[in-house]
């Protein structure tokens, strides 16, 4: 597991003096084997997260292991290119990581069942195939339903068994067109556009209301439910791409947690080659980091309803959950910064700040009730305690 090293954190009476619970993780060549090994079975219960890739990167995987990634999706070209998806699925299975196996878009957009079955013999006894991406955004692509399910029972097969994952930017026509072409339904939006102000495409996109719609999508068509983040924008060269900029901080911090308040079995970021190494370690990094800990354990959701936990003062979202055998709620703001809020604890029930990033801050009145200020859009992590 990755070290976390959580900062003192003292929460004063003013807001401006507050300091804030972060953290920086460091990790050995020995412990990345560990941790490695830790998440090279798929079948288990455990969240994911990881990155969409180039194929011609492999050179990556061990950065991406060490900062705790249990799975990539490298894209395989529309035709296929057997010799570079050789090459990363070795590089992936010598850090332990597993790979979502694309089928090419060319084989499914075609119906080429011949080439779908060649592709597949040829790739799924490979030790770090560990599901298939069947593919991108089918409805977009106008892709034949039948040809999608065509290529899905094949898979489900002839696969190893193994899960098929697709991506939709329309939950609805996942729904209404493709159901049963999947076990995993893979949602991807992104918001943050060139020349905006933070948070703009966020608020008029309704980020969290998109991800509610692709859960009640997936929960519909019985599958999973993952979540692809934004992570791309104007390289280091600037090089334009799609109209897109990288996010800030604050605006990855809040689309990771909207994301999770749904409970996905996986959390993606879209994407590794088309992001930049300085944002990475300036943004990326320095926000996911001091989480990497809470998402390489167990995740699982914890129902709110009559259990005693309210923010009042503002617009705000709770997400109770455990990671592993710890209990905390993320408060998650809304598009109105949070004024001298009120965030209440059960009877029995006390906090611990775990999390309070730059501008926002929290202090403890009594026993169970705590004053909280957040700016729009943020995010505070709260760990919870039981009392004997």
């Amino acid at each position: 597991m990755i070290t976390v090293i959580l900062l003192s954190v003292s929460l004063l009476f003013s807001c401006a003096d507050a300091e804030y619970r972060s953290g920086a993780y460091v990790q050995t060549a020995n412990e990345t084997q560990k941790q490695a090994a830790a998440l090279s079975n798929l079948g288990s219960p455990r969240f994911h997260f990881g990155w969409f890739e180039s194929r011609f990167a492999g050179e990556r995987a061990e950065e991406i292991a060490a900062e705790g990634g249990s799975i990539v999706v490298p894209y395989v070209g529309s035709k296929g290119d057997t010799e570079a998806v050789e090459a990363y699925l070795d590089s992936a299975a010598a850090v332990g990581l597993k790979v979502a196996l694309q089928i090419p878009g060319d084989f499914v957009r075609l119906g080429n069942a011949k080439a779908i079955e060649d592709w597949v013999l040829r790739f799924r006894d490979h030790r770090a195939v560990g599901l298939w991406y069947l593919f991108d955004e089918p409805e977009i692509h106008s892709v034949d339903p039948d040809y999608l399910q065509a290529a899905y029972r094949y898979l489900k097969t002839e696969g190893r068994g193994l899960k098929v994952a697709v991506t939709f930017y329309n939950p609805q026509k996942a729904k209404s067109l493709y159901a049963g072409s999947f076990d995993i339904l893979w949602l991807n939006y992104y918001p943050v556009m060139q020349g905006t102000q933070e948070f703009f495409g966020i608020s008029i996109g309704n980020f969290a209301g998109r991800v509610k719609a692709g859960k009640k999508a997936a929960t519909a068509c019985k599958a999973e439910f993952g979540m692809i983040v934004q992570a791309y924008g104007i390289s280091d060269s600037g090089e334009d791409q799609f109209n897109r900029r990288l996010p800030s901080a604050a605006e990855l911090r809040y689309m990771v947690w909207a994301s999770l308040k749904e409970n996905p079995s996986y959390l993606l970021f879209w994407s590794r080659y088309r992001t930049s190494e300085d944002w990475l370690n300036t943004v990326f990094k320095p926000t996911v980091g001091p989480i990497t800990e809470l998402l390489t354990s167990e995740i699982g959701i914890i129902p709110l309803s009559a259990n005693g936990y309210s923010v009042s003062g503002g617009e705000t979202d709770l997400f109770h959950f455990r990671a592993g055998e710890r209990k905390f709620i993320a408060v998650i703001g809304g598009s109105k910064a949070l004024k001298n809020g009120f965030f209440k604890l059960p009877q029995g029930a006390k906090a611990s700040a775990f999390l309070l990033p730059w501008g926002t801050c929290a202090k403890k009145t009594e026993k169970n009730t705590w004053i909280l200020e957040m700016p729009a859009y943020g995010v505070a992590l709260f760990e919870i305690h039981r009392q004997n």
